[in-house]
């Protein structure tokens, strides 16, 4: 018979095995360091969301569950750690993405890493497995995510430095860094962390649902190719700008009351399709999108609660909708304008796209190559 350690280690192999076989892992660092660490340590009592939005949730200190909160743990799934009301604000990401991007930063030994936003604690882990402890500062804005997540790092054998601040801000107190890599998703990269980055440095980061790979300039700036798509959660924090629910009249409004009406052709599959989601959340970080989980033809919204601006479509078959919109921006008109855009550049995918941050902020999107912009975003 097996005991809980050995099985656990049973788990976490064939996940291994998986990741190499798909190609995430190609590094034996970081081969090894997925084989060694425990995700179990931190995470113990965790939710995954199934396919239509809802959420199973796990204990592994329930002996009548722990088995299958075990193969949860060392399933390629996002494990969702904390909840403040119904919205999730700290998780365990997909192993598979942790590899690509882990992959992308290609940290050596000898080389020191800022990560921000521990959470957990589990790729800090990882990474401390793989360069050392002492290589690796990570920083976290929510004080009992911080605690936990060091209390977990020291019971697997690792001591990050684990600062608990706002992470826009960085960890000036250990610059400069060779490497920076964010758990968490931004519109736009804070200045602070390509600051804080050496000449030549790389930054990994979730960028309006792209990983963003920077390469730090000479003048301060960063540029790069985006590698792939995903979603974060947000960077919380003073720094990271206030959060603005959808105002009530706009919800109102959204689910179908009010507002003009409009029948119109739209490609198939365009909101579903990464590289739109991507472009919108990029080139229009305010306008939000939301559809059924599940309900094939179901309406679609998007909204922007800075303009108290919004639009409802319905699909109506053959490759037309009814658009009921509404507010003093036509949200409408932007997305579709946006499509029009991407699909006269032959839909390209969202590894052909790249950025370039300049020293004051400013972020070029450019497609194929640096000189190629296809929009600039302030």
């Amino acid at each position: 018979m097996t005991t809980g350690v050995e099985h656990a280690a049973a788990l976490r192999g064939r996940l291994v095995t998986e990741l190499v076989a798909s190609g995430c892992l190609t590094t034996p660092r970081w081969t090894t360091a997925f084989r060694a660490v425990p995700r179990e340590l931190f995470v113990s009592r965790f939710a995954v969301p199934d396919r239509i939005g809802r959420y199973v949730h796990h204990d592994l200190a329930d002996p009548r569950g722990r088995a299958g909160a075990l193969a949860a743990v060392y399933s390629d799934a996002t494990l969702i750690t904390q909840f403040t009301g119904a919205t999730a604000t700290s998780s365990s990401t997909t192993p598979s993405l942790m590899a690509t991007m882990l992959e992308a930063l290609a940290a050596q030994p000898g080389q020191t890493v800022l990560e921000i936003g521990t959470g957990t604690g589990y790729n800090a882990a990882l990474l401390s497995h793989a360069l050392g402890s002492t290589a690796v500062t990570t920083v976290e804005v929510d004080a009992d995510l911080a605690d936990t997540a060091s209390a977990a790092l020291a019971l697997a054998g690792y001591a990050p430095t684990v600062v608990c601040a706002d992470g826009a801000a960085g960890v000036p107190a250990h610059a400069p860094y060779d490497r920076l890599i964010a758990t968490c998703g931004v519109t736009r990269v804070p200045p602070a962390w390509l600051a804080q980055v050496r000449v030549g440095g790389v930054v990994v980061v979730n960028v309006s649902f792209g990983i963003a790979v920077l390469t730090v300039t000479a003048t301060g700036g960063g540029c790069g190719r985006f590698i792939g798509s995903a979603g974060f959660m947000s960077l919380r924090g003073p720094s990271s700008g206030e959060h603005r629910p959808l105002p009530r009249e706009v919800a109102d409004a959204a689910r179908g009351a009010g507002g003009q009406r409009q029948d119109v052709a739209l490609p198939a599959g365009v909101f579903a399709n990464p590289a739109v989601a991507f472009l919108r959340a990029l080139r229009y970080p305010a306008l939000g999108h939301h559809v059924l989980w599940g309900v094939p033809d179901s309406p679609v919204h998007l909204y922007d609660p800075t303009r108290h601006s919004w639009a409802r479509a319905v699909p109506t078959g053959a490759g037309r909708v009814t658009v009921t919109s509404g507010g003093p921006a036509d949200v409408w008109a932007e997305f579709t304008g946006l499509v029009t855009d991407w699909t006269s550049r032959g839909r390209p995918d969202i590894d052909r796209y790249g950025l370039t941050v300049r020293p004051n902020g400013n972020h070029l999107l450019w497609l194929d190559t640096p000189q190629q912009v296809v929009a600039e975003l302030t």
